[in-house]
């Protein structure tokens, strides 16, 4: 079959870009439940309604998934007057 199942991810690590929204951690929560090594990423562009971009991992760390935050201000700054 062509559809891809959760269990076809069980053993394999699988990044996923997260915002600690309740979307985020129930896919997160999911995957790690069905055996699935899940590393989050979230990117820093200095979001206005983001009072603290560390809350994120925060958030999504009762969900057994490590949170990296990519600092991306700057690319995000000189892609803005290119």
């Amino acid at each position: 079959s062509d559809t891809m199942e959760i269990s076809d991810l069980t053993g394999h690590t699988v990044g996923i870009c997260v915002s600690g929204g309740l979307d985020s951690k129930t896919i997160t929560k999911k995957l790690v439940e069905e055996g699935v090594n899940v590393i989050c990423f979230t990117a820093d562009l200095a979001q206005p309604d983001e009072d603290d971009i560390q809350n994120i991992p925060k958030k999504m760390a009762p969900c057994g998934a490590e949170t990296v935050i990519v600092d991306l201000k700057d690319q995000m700054a000189a892609a803005a007057f290119e």
